[in-house]
């Protein structure tokens, strides 16, 4: 049994409890390296980040069986909560198509709108960003020929231009679900958060001295792992404009 009521996820069982959070911890993760991402463009240029975008694909379910069924089909139910120019929008699920390049191993996935927590958490904090996000409709008995691959990438526009991304790619997302969470709670143990319940982006959640370490530590094992790089760099064909330089 899986159910939603008022934003709180209500779980029957111990295993269905372990697939929600393979799905939970990413999206904090990823909302650390958006803001790691937003932190070194104002820090190493001065930049003022101005658009954000979070792309998310797994193979088959990754693992996570009827859990990622069931919230799909929640999500496709909700209007889509973004921001442009500051000011919040609504849209409809499951449209908006994107062919995202999830770099070596993964390569180029079409993702689909769908209202996620970190989008919102990531304006309160005060970014700009839309979000994008695609799940495999397919069930647990797949994952045996598909894999559990895991990618999640976060592109930064700037207002100088500047553009930058994360990109995190696993073979096996329970596999990296357990080593994010360790990596939490060794934060933890290290005394890097604050009391109290935070956004992982703030700073009190987790100090943006310790992000860098956290970041490392979780990508272990990763068949990909990039931060703060241009997207050309990352990209299965980089276009090139001449003279070395590319898009």
């Amino acid at each position: 049994m899986f159910y939603v009521e008022n934003d709180y996820f209500i779980m029957s069982d111990s295993d269905n409890m372990l697939q929600l959070w393979n799905l939970i911890i990413h999206n904090i993760f990823m909302a650390v390296m958006a803001a790691e991402l937003a932190h070194a463009a104002r820090s190493e240029s001065k930049s003022e980040p101005e658009r954000l975008r979070f792309s998310y694909y797994t193979a088959g379910t990754g693992g996570a069986g009827l859990t990622i069924l069931a919230t799909i089909f929640l999500l496709l139910g909700e209007e889509v909560v973004a921001y442009s120019k500051g000011e919040k929008s609504k849209l409809k699920p499951f449209t908006g198509m994107l062919n995202i390049d999830f770099g070596k191993r993964i390569g180029k996935r079409n993702v689909y709108l769908l209202n996620l927590p970190e989008v919102r958490s990531a304006h309160e904090t005060g970014k700009v960003q839309n979000l994008v996000e695609q799940f495999d409709p397919v069930v647990q008995a797949v994952d045996g020929i598909a894999g559990e691959r895991v990618s999640m990438r976060v592109d930064l526009e700037c207002a100088d231009g500047r553009n930058t991304l994360a990109l995190f790619s696993h073979k096996r997302l329970s596999v990296s679900v357990g080593t994010a969470t360790a990596a939490f709670a060794l934060a933890i143990l290290e005394g890097s958060t604050q009391p109290g319940v935070w956004f992982p982006e703030e700073s009190e959640g987790i100090a943006i001295e310790a992000r860098e370490a956290l970041l490392k530590r979780a990508a272990q094992g990763t068949i990909n792992f990039v931060m703060n790089k241009p997207p050309w760099m990352v990209e299965t064909d980089p276009k090139e404009l001449g003279l070395g330089i590319y898009l």
